[in-house]
C-alpha cells in the first residue's frame, strides 16, 4: 500500500503484477534519494562558495545533460567595468612606482 495503489486493486494483481508495481516503487525511491543527496551536495557547494572564495557551479555544470544547449552566462556590463578599473589602476601604479 506504500507503493501508492489501491488495496481493492491489489488483490485483483497477479504475482508478476505486483513484483513489477515492488520494482518500480524502489526505482522511484531510489530516484528520489539521489535527487536529495544531488541537491544536498549542490547546496553544499554553493554554500562553500558563498563564504568561501570560490564561485557557484554554473547549471551547465550541475545538469550537462540537460542544459547543454544555454549559453553559459556573459559578463555584466559593470563586471566589464570593474575588470577596466583595475587593470587601469594596476598600470598606473606600476608606471608610478607604487610597491603597494
Amino acid at each position: 500500500m506504500e507503493a501508492g495503489i489501491d488495496p481493492l486493486y491489489f488483490w485483483s494483481l497477479t504475482a508478476g503484477e505486483i513484483l513489477a508495481i515492488i520494482k518500480g516503487y524502489h526505482e522511484r525511491a531510489r530516484w528520489q534519494a539521489l535527487q536529495t543527496y544531488t541537491t544536498g551536495v549542490l547546496f553544499g557547494k554553493c554554500l562553500s562558495a558563498a563564504f568561501g572564495n570560490g564561485s557557484f557551479p554554473s547549471i551547465q555544470k550541475v545538469f550537462p545533460a540537460l542544459f547543454d544547449d544555454l549559453p553559459l552566462r556573459q559578463k555584466q556590463p559593470w563586471e566589464i567595468m570593474k575588470e577596466q578599473v583595475l587593470a587601469h589602476n594596476e598600470d598606473y601604479k606600476r608606471n608610478r612606482g607604487d610597491k603597494t
